[in-house]
Order: C-alpha cells, then structure tokens, then sequence
C-alpha cells in the first residue's frame, strides 16, 4: 500500500485537471478554481516543507508540524514572499549577512527569487479570482491569468 499523497499535491493535480478541464472554450468556474487551487498548493507546500526542516519528519512528530502549520498566515508569507522576491536592497538588515554575495552586497539565490515571485503573482491572481467575479479571466500558458 503506497503513502497518502499530500496535501498540495493533491491540490496541484485538481488546478492541472480543472485547467484542462475544458479545452476550447473554459468557463469561469473552472479557470478560477484552478487558479485557486494552485496558489493553495503553492501556500500548502511551503508549510509543509518549512514545518519539515523545523520539526522534523519523524511519525512522532506529525501533530507538532500540524499544530506549527496552523501558525502560518497568508498575509504574513506574501511579506516574506515580497522581501524575497525584489533586488536584496528589500531584505531587513538583519538577513544581510545571511544573504550577502560579493563585496557584502546582498544577494538571493535565483531559485529562491522565483520561489518568492511565484507565491507572490499566485496570491494575486487567487485573489483576482476569488474575488474580482465581475472581471472576465482567460486561460494563458505560463501564466495565471489575463
């Protein structure tokens, strides 16, 4: 018997199955669950993989990572996602030496930039289809919406 699938796993799959639910021409409902569900997987994943690291992976340990999970907020990661995302310059000073590259100039990894830019752009975009019904979204490879 295989392991569960997670969480944001499982997330991802429905945005991909709701995206390409409707080829040709997708309703509303479906673009915007997709959406949704994407930016969910994407916020369900960083909790998992941060409470991971913090706590650990052990069984023992699975109702500790569940009551740290609940301590993340969205609004709170997009700040992070944002300080992340720009030029090091938006870094607090404290995280300067944990981040600095040549000549003690900050520096962020491009895959953590992206990591930050993609939670960033997702949590708009959920918020455009959530809550913005009256603006019409269209499907776009590569991109949540137009």
């Amino acid at each position: 018997m295989s392991a569960p699938q997670s969480l944001h796993r499982q997330l991802l799959d429905q945005a991909r199955t709701l995206a390409k639910k409707e080829p040709k021409r997708p309703k509303q409902a479906s673009i915007r669950r997709a959406i949704s569900a994407g930016y969910y997987s994407l916020f369900h994943f960083l909790i998992s993989e941060a409470t991971a690291r913090i706590v650990g992976t052990a069984y023992s340990k699975r109702l500790m990572r569940k009551a740290l999970s609940r301590s993340f907020a969205h609004r709170g990661m997009v700040e992070v996602a944002k300080k992340f995302s720009g030029p090091g310059a938006a870094l607090p000073p404290h995280l300067h030496p944990i981040v600095s590259g040549e000549g003690n100039v900050p520096f962020i990894p491009e895959e953590i930039a992206a990591m930050g830019t993609a939670f960033t752009d997702l949590q708009e975009a959920r918020h455009q289809a959530d809550y913005k019904p009256e603006r019409d979204l269209q499907p776009r490879r590569g991109n949540c919406i137009r």
